[in-house]
């Protein structure tokens, strides 16, 4: 749900139809766009940015964020919605679960414990993953 600079740089990493630009945000709050799960190259550009800030912060735990997601660009793509169905996954939630469950691979891979907000739990999400939660026991 807050994933505006990485729409801004990257484009052609979020899940809009057509050709896709995004405005730089001067200000705080939930945007549009969402990051492509079902796009390989987004794997590859988390994967620099992970190799860079893991060698910057040396903490055990690494969190991902994750709140807040607006699941339109998702449910307004054909392909996504395809690739949902094909998987077998739970809607735009198991999407989610579906894309943590790749990056905590990558982040164990680097020697991190993965955490989130608790809009990234699922009953799919691995149990390794360390929920923080903002809104409470409901």
């Amino acid at each position: 749900g807050h994933a505006s600079a990485v729409a801004h740089a990257y484009p052609e990493l979020m899940s809009g139809l057509g050709e896709q630009n995004y405005p730089q945000q001067r200000e705080w709050g939930v945007f549009e766009p969402l990051m492509d799960p079902t796009n390989p190259e987004l794997y590859v550009m988390l994967e620099s940015v992970f190799d860079e800030v893991v060698e910057l912060f040396p903490d055990e735990y690494f969190h991902i964020g994750g709140d807040e997601p607006n699941y339109k660009q998702w449910q307004e793509n054909p392909e996504i919605q395809a690739f949902i169905k094909d998987k077998e996954l739970d809607g735009e939630r198991g999407l989610q679960s579906y894309l943590n469950a790749k990056v905590e691979k990558m982040l164990e891979e680097r020697g991190k414990k993965m955490s989130g907000w608790d809009e990234i739990w699922h009953k799919d999400l691995p149990k390794s993953i360390v929920i923080q939660s903002w809104r409470g026991h409901d």
